[in-house]
């Protein structure tokens, strides 16, 4: 077998300021800029070392920056500077370093080392994470995954990455709202386009940082609207030319997948299309616990983004339609503080829905000169559902389990004198809707400096307009099984349709004054005003002989030609509502080289004025509050590679005008709401601090982040049971008492003794501190119940890579204690294990790889005895891959290989705790075909990258050679 020539595409990522010696001696300082390939473009993360002559005894070190840039200091002397990238000829020099001094190198241009590439074997591992300033860079190399894998599979690996059932991502506490390409936004806040539909083949590094509003971002004002992002960097030649992905799947159980992304790229514009269809929800290949219901997810997009001197644009249209299918079986258990003890719910539901939406955004930024700066953000859409549903409840007076049921609703009636004995009610439902909206709006936002440095104004308005209707059509069949509920029952069937209307506009002024060196004063004056019309009109067939053939294909039934005879008064609602905000702020911030403070407060006066018609009630309510909130932000650098963050911001809320009305809303007896004139604002305080600090000699990447929520007069509910129906009042009270703290401590880093070995640990703690009222009857008086709720999680992973074969072994304990005060009956601890391994193994028979991912999950505590299980999920893939550069991709999956997967999630509060279980693509089977395509660059470009055969996508310790690019198992396939 010929031997195997190995190469890397990254290494060191991102900057590290000079770790300096001190000999006493004064220091000097060393700066410059890194370019390099055909187009000069800046070397990000390329390591410069200097080593003291004549002895080469290192000194420091650092990589540069994004734009390329680095600034070392070290004492005076003369010294040997080497610069090396990946892919580039290594360059030495020799320089002299002079004290109090700074020699600036200018720019500098290192070569392509194509001899390097072809040949050369490189044996260092790239860092898997690495931080410069407050953005954390994930190395893509330095993860692998099975071949054909998404960007979601990919992002599942990073450390104190969490993704949920829902497609949300968070990381280290915070949650990601949209995923940008090259720092241009990618199909806005739809993460689901290029979590699904961006090969990891084309990704070379992965950003995570907070990215400014534009108005924080031109202005240097902190509005508070930051937003965590993932920015995917492009591996090198996938910024040029044409390349895409093809990707067709077929399976057991009729499953199929199919999606293509087309992109061109060049130094001044991005296109990309995405298609996609399935029926598996496209979770990926390690997949982890599943989805919520089964759902057949369309997507059709095109995104662009242009650069030019002095203007850019972007944006994107995407059109979505989704089929779903869910089916829950939930437990509940309310607490109640007297009578017969707490209260007990079942339920049962299945409903069919589908939604189709289209969207379109564009944004233009322009500057006409140096000091002027325009944006403009015009967007529209169109959104459309339907839905029906059937479910069945009963509740119970004691626990149903405790009396010997497996499964009480279905066993309900079939052993007379048990189950109906503690039964209180039993609920059947089937319900319709279908909905239909329509919203276009946009924000213009001028900036102006004014000379002096440090001066400008800025000037913005913004403005939305949505039009909406929905119908909903429901029948529902109570019966009561004591005889102290005054009734047998009732049955209801009622139909509604409620038109919508919104405006709102919003005008902001802003000015920033330099008072003297690095103190900005900052004032800024926002004007908001929102109009919101709603008009329900409530059909009544309550006592009335109409049955309604209600049924999944989501066609209303034919109405009686009478219905409009059968409108309601009382149920039908009306309501209008208008609010005028106004919002002054001022603020310091205060800026050097290592700390970035700012300081202010706003005032906030707000009116409120709505008109309301309900259940009999004619009125107007006026609201007029004025609220003060300080926000305080603090960044504190040492260098680059260690900072500090901490943030306080005061918020408030006001409560809903409707909370507020004096009505008793009991058009669904089980479930009454009443309002509460007396309601108070609530304001919650909300600190966070993050530290980060990462080691470029040993690569080690440490990250703590804390956080603590305290909310005064929080709007919480006051629940009151009536121990005969089974039924609920819930009213909106205020209380002092909940708050929240959370913390977590992120560590990773290479074995000093062999970069081949990894290891990473993610620690998490949360603690919840729920107050509410609870009550039995009306006329009892409410007790303050409190439930304290602590999580911990922790999850270890080692990992171990070469060019045969990788392995990752993972260990995960989550423990959750709950404890109620009034019903410490009620307490749990609840446990979650998950351990196993995954890896993949490169094979010599045509580019052959294997995956396997294996995990054991455990869970102990839960209340309904089915849920406590022991699952070994275990999937697995084999992929060839043929053509020339391994152009086309041939994998079979199979997920769930013993059939255990289930789907159960719990939750709490102060006054109920819910476990529940749905329905999931589990079990099932799938054969890949996957072509990727490229014309990449131009011919000469082309011409080079042919010859450069067998560079595979991982960066670090793996083989190049006659097989191709991507080589067997790599995430590679197009370079």
């Amino acid at each position: 077998m010929k031997k195997l020539i190995y190469t890397a595409l990254a290494l060191l990522l991102l900057s590290h300021v000079a770790m300096a010696q001190s000999d006493g001696k004064k220091r000097g300082t060393i700066t410059g800029t890194l370019y390099g390939g055909e187009n000069a473009e800046p070397l990000m993360a390329a390591q410069l070392q200097l080593y003291l002559l004549p002895d080469t005894v290192y000194t420091a070190g650092a990589v540069t920056n994004e734009k390329g840039a680095f600034r070392l200091s070290a004492p005076e002397g003369k010294y040997q500077l080497r610069i090396s990238f990946v892919g580039y000829v290594t360059r030495q020099s020799e320089i002299a370093v002079k004290k109090n001094k700074t020699t600036d190198l200018g720019n500098i241009m290192l070569k392509e080392d194509v001899e390097m590439l072809e040949q050369a074997e490189v044996t260092a591992e790239a860092p898997p994470v690495v931080m410069v300033e407050d953005t954390t860079v994930y190395n893509t190399s330095a993860f692998r995954v099975p071949a054909g894998s998404m960007l979601e599979d990919l992002i599942k690996k990073y450390p104190g990455v969490e993704i949920g059932d829902d497609g949300s991502i968070t990381i280290n506490g915070k949650k990601v709202t949209r995923i940008l390409m090259k720092g241009k936004d990618f199909f806005g806040t739809d993460k689901d386009v290029a979590l699904k539909n961006v090969p990891v083949d084309v990704v070379d590094k992965v950003k995570f940082y907070d990215k400014q509003s534009d108005f924080s971002r031109v202005t240097g004002i902190d509005d508070g609207e930051e937003e965590a992002v993932l920015d995917l960097q492009m591996k090198k030649g996938a910024d040029q030319g044409l390349f895409g992905n093809v990707d067709v799947a077929y399976g057991s159980k009729e499953r199929y997948s199919a999606k293509n992304m087309t992109n061109y790229f060049t130094s001044s514009k991005q296109l990309s299309l995405v298609l996609s269809a399935n029926n598996v929800g496209d979770r990926g290949f390690s997949r982890g616990r599943g989805g919520s219901g089964l759902s057949a997810p369309k997507n059709a997009g095109f995104n662009f983004a242009t650069t030019s001197n002095k203007l850019e644009t972007g944006g994107h249209i995407n059109w979505r339609h989704n089929d779903t299918d869910s089916r829950n079986y939930s437990s509940t258990e309310y607490f109640v503080t007297s009578g017969n003890g707490n209260q007990y719910l079942n339920s049962r539901s299945t409903s069919f829905g589908r939604s189709m939406g289209i969207n379109g955004n564009f944004r233009m930024e322009w500057k006409p000169d140096t000091l002027t700066n325009i944006i403009f953000t015009p967007s529209v859409s169109y959104s459309s559902s339907d839905n029906w549903s059937r479910s069945m409840s009963a509740t119970f007076s004691a626990d149903p389990f405790g009396q010997g049921a497996d499964y009480p609703l279905s066993q309900f009636g079939s052993v007379p004198g048990e189950l109906e004995a503690i039964a209180v009610n039993r609920n059947n439902n089937e319900s319709m809707s279908t909905s239909e909206s329509k919203t276009f709006g946009g924000n213009l936002q001028i900036n102006r400096r004014l000379g002096k440095p440090g001066r400008n104004i800025t000037l913005s308005g913004g403005f939305s307009y949505s039009d909406s209707e929905s119908k909903s059509l429901s029948q529902n069949e109570v019966r009561y099984y004591q005889a102290s509920a005054g009734g047998d029952g009732y049955n209801r069937r009622r139909f509604s349709v409620t038109p919508n209307t919104n405006w709102n506009y919003d005008v902001r002024l802003s000015y920033t004054e330099p008072i003297k060196n690095n103190l900005f004063l900052q004032l800024s004056y926002r004007f908001n005003y929102s109009y919101s019309n709603s008009d329900r009109s409530t059909y009544v067939f309550d006592n009335t002989d109409y049955e309604f053939a209600l049924n999944s294909n989501y066609r209303f039934p034919a109405m009686p030609d009478d219905y409009k005879d059968f409108l309601s008064d009382d149920q039908s609602r009306f309501s209008i509502y208008r609010n005028m905000r106004h919002e002054a702020q001022l603020m310091f911030r205060y800026v050097t080289e290592k700390m970035n403070m700012s300081a202010g407060v706003t005032w906030m006066p707000q009116n409120s004025r709505m008109s309301y018609k309900y259940l009999g009630l004619d009125t107007v309510l006026r609201r007029t509050v004025h609220n003060i909130t300080p926000n305080v932000r603090l960044r504190y650098r040492w260098d680059k590679n260690t900072s500090l963050m901490v943030t306080y911001r005061g918020s408030t809320s006001q409560p809903s005008m409707t909370d507020m009305l004096d009505v008793t809303d009991d058009s669904d007896p089980l479930n009454i709401s009443k309002g509460n004139p007396g309601l108070k604002p609530a304001f919650t305080h909300r600190f966070n601090a993050n530290f980060r600090a990462y080691n470029t000699e040993t690569k080690r990447n440490i990250n703590v982040y804390a956080g603590y929520n305290i909310t005064q007069n929080s709007i919480s509910s006051k629940v009151t049971y009536n121990e005969a129906t089974g039924g609920r009042v819930v009213q909106p009270e205020n209380i002092n008492g909940n708050y929240s703290m959370n913390g977590g401590f992120g560590y990773n880093a290479p074995f000093s003794w062999n970069e081949k070995f990894t290891y990473s640990t993610n620690s998490s703690v949360n603690y919840n501190h729920q107050v509410s009222y609870v009550s039995l009857n009306r006329n009892s008086s409410s007790e303050r119940n409190t439930t304290r709720t602590v999580n911990l999680g922790e999850h270890l992973k080692f990992g171990y890579r070469s060019d045969l074969f990788d392995i990752d072994l993972n260990g995960s304990v989550n423990y959750s204690h709950s404890k109620n005060r009034l019903q410490p009956d009620a307490n749990l601890d609840t446990w979650n294990f998950s351990y196993g391994p995954s890896g993949s193994i490169n094979l010599p028979w045509q580019n052959m790889q294997i995956s396997t991912d294996i995990s054991m999950s455990s869970r102990r505590g839960f209340s309904d005895p089915t849920f406590n299980t022991n699952e070994l999920l275990w999937n697995a893939q084999v992929s060839l891959s043929f053509l020339e550069r391994n152009a086309l991709t041939v994998s079979f999956q199979l997920y769930d290989i013993l059939q255990e997967q289930s789907n159960i999630s719990r939750s709490i509060n102060a006054y109920m705790r819910r476990d529940s279980q749905t329905n999931a693509i589990n079990s099932y089977c799938l054969l890949h075909v996957i072509y990727k395509f490229n014309q990449m660059g131009d011919k000469e470009t082309r011409e080079r990258m042919r010859n450069m055969r067998g560079m595979r996508g991982y960066g670090g310790d793996v083989p190049m050679g006659p097989r191709g690019f991507g080589g067997p198992g790599g995430p590679g396939g197009l370079f």
